[in-house]
């Protein structure tokens, strides 16, 4: 059940607009969407974003999933529709309801409308502030992020082969261009950090901004 909702049954549409999202907001509306695509147990979706490294490209915790559930069963968006025993563990298996229908279109349009800019927040307020560093321990934390995100690169890539592969057919126009998408994301961070690595090379790193920098015109 599992790598049929994954790989075949799964709204395109959920993964474009979580791409760069995060938070409680963002957690419901993929479980919401998971769920409009079939019944399905917390242990089941918690392993269908692993599968699919949610926690890398959406910002979603796989650990939060089992209390967004329980409120969302409280507010009436999803219900416990059948249990089952494997072994000595209860599984319960939840569906979406009307009012759960309703809720994730809404905001799956509204998130379509106004999604967050994919910038690397983290990264841009850090190099902000590198001449505040020493060279070399400057330089040694740009060459880690520099792995750092030669890595998410790889993954990136290895996780479009695993998701076509799995599938057993092309990616669809939208996933292919997403995955695309990504890794231009990524390659320009990497060309990004290096060429800050060039600047701390060249001694070209101890620049602040000055009172006049932030005056604004009268």
């Amino acid at each position: 059940m599992v790598s049929d909702i994954l790989y075949t049954n799964l709204n395109i549409q959920i993964y474009i607009f979580v791409f760069y999202q995060g938070g409680e907001c963002m957690t419901r509306l993929m479980l919401l969407g998971l769920l409009k695509q079939g019944d399905l147990s917390g242990y089941e979706i918690k392993r269908i974003l692993e599968i699919s490294d949610a926690e890398n490209w959406s910002g979603i915790q796989t650990g939060s999933i089992y209390y967004a559930l329980k409120k969302m069963e409280e507010e009436g968006l999803v219900r416990q529709k059948t249990t089952e025993q494997t072994g000595n563990r209860v599984k319960t298996i939840f569906s979406i309801t009307d009012k759960g229908v309703e809720v994730f279109q809404k905001r799956l349009l509204e998130k379509m409308k106004h999604t967050k800019t994919g910038l690397p927040s983290e990264l841009y307020t850090t190099l902000t502030f590198v001449g505040e560093l020493e060279k070399e321990e400057a330089t040694e934390a740009v060459e880690m992020n520099i792995k750092h995100y030669e890595r998410a690169l790889k993954n990136w890539k290895q996780d479009r082969m695993d998701k076509e592969k799995g599938q057993g057919t092309p990616l669809s126009p939208f996933m292919k261009i997403l995955f695309d998408n990504g890794e231009k994301h990524i390659e320009a961070d990497i060309d990004y950090l290096k060429k800050v690595k060039s600047l701390l090379k060249d001694q070209v790193y101890k620049i602040k901004l000055s009172r006049e920098d932030t005056n604004e015109e009268a």
